[in-house]
């Protein structure tokens, strides 16, 4: 009997029946199932009683992959709405309208493919069995070898897709996703030929290790190799900068918030097709990274690390320059100099900015500042 049965059938090491009078596997489980309940041995049966047990099997087999089936859309679903919570309160810098599904995941009696320890270099992932860097770029190593090449976008993105969802997820989600309006067969066979390609690319590092596993109609990353990925470190030191900072410990936020910085590279899968599924959490983390340099830079400026604040300030501007919150901070640190001239300057190309992409005019606050900070003693 084979594994599957094995767990629909918890009774799966009784004493094996005599199974000669059957061919297949599913006559076979349903003898095994009337000698766990009677003693002695097996009685003959007739035809009939044996298709009405084959019958029955058959039908418990598939109510149990129907609520396999389920519970991995409801986990999709659940996995879905974190996310969305969790956005929400990036956008909104508030506290966590809603777990994480970092955190979900994190509990979770499998081994994550989460964030390892904060307090390991960003450029010294120790040795986990894949590296994946996604923010920026996707480049991936396998057993310290970069991963050369994905034998097709549909590939990529199936890995990709993978990567960044926490939970198994159903081949008919993968085969909406890479073949829309295609029949049910020829997405299914088209999924079984790209997965077959993706395990080939991702085999050629280290042959024999399965990295893609499929169970029960899902498809997931295989969650007993280590996985470090640095979407996962930006969040973490992000999230644990913002606490500490809350806590009222704004030297050890400087570091984790520096590290953030650090280890982001550039928006999601930056240089690939925009995709649906990822441009929502493309624009939440781009929008978490301004709030991490914003929030860095104003700690530094506190404690009077001006430089360090302005490097901040002036990358948040390059990524949104329309943002008039950093230029406050970055004309406020110019005063902090004395050097009036850079304060109107840095006024006037806010102006010039707002009006030529927004086609707005600054606030009353950042205009108000910018008088009480040009204004003569």
């Amino acid at each position: 009997m084979s594994s599957q049965w094995a767990r629909f059938w918890p009774w799966g090491r009784a004493a094996e029946p005599d199974t000669s009078l059957v061919d297949d596997e599913e006559l076979s489980a349903a003898l095994r199932t009337l000698h766990s309940g009677l003693p002695g041995p097996v009685p003959q049966l007739s035809a009939a009683i044996l298709q009405q047990a084959r019958d029955l099997y058959r039908r418990g087999i598939e109510h149990r992959h129907l609520a396999d089936e389920l519970e991995a859309v409801a986990g999709l679903h659940r996995d879905s709405a974190a996310r969305a919570g969790w956005q929400a309160a990036s956008v909104l810098g508030v506290d966590h309208l809603w777990p994480s599904p970092e955190a979900d995941y994190a509990n979770h009696d499998a081994a994550p493919c989460g964030p390892g320890p904060l307090d390991q270099e960003l450029d010294d992932p120790g040795h986990p069995d894949v590296f994946a860097r996604v923010l920026g770029p996707l480049e991936v190593l396998i057993s310290g070898e970069q991963v050369p090449g994905w034998g097709g976008q549909r590939a990529k993105t199936l890995f990709q897709y993978l990567l960044m969802h926490r939970r198994p997820v159903h081949r008919e989600v993968l085969m909406e996703l890479l073949w829309p309006g295609h029949t049910y067969s020829s997405a299914r066979n088209n999924l079984n030929v790209c997965v077959y390609s993706l395990r080939r690319v991702l085999d050629l590092s280290s042959p024999g290790t399965r990295y893609i596993v499929y169970r029960d109609g899902c498809y997931a990353l295989n969650r007993t190799l280590t996985w470090n990925i640095d979407r996962d470190r930006f969040v973490a030191a992000a999230e644990r900068g913002r606490r500490r900072e809350a806590e009222g410990a704004a030297d050890e936020a400087v570091i984790l918030l520096a590290r953030a910085v650090s280890a982001y590279r550039g928006p999601l899968f930056d240089g690939d097709p925009a995709a649906d599924w990822f441009l929502p959490e493309r624009a939440a983390l781009e929008e978490l990274f301004h709030q991490v340099l914003e929030r860095l830079a104003t700690l530094l400026a506190d404690r009077g690390d001006l430089d360090g604040a302005q490097r901040a300030l002036e990358m948040l501007l390059r990524a949104d320059a329309c943002r008039e919150s950093a230029h406050r901070l970055l004309m406020t640190c110019y005063a902090r100099r004395g050097q009036r001239d850079q304060v109107a300057r840095q006024f006037h190309r806010c102006v010039a900015r707002l009006d030529a992409d927004l086609e707005i005019t600054p606030s009353a606050e950042t205009v108000d500042l910018f008088h009480a900070l040009t204004r003569r003693a």
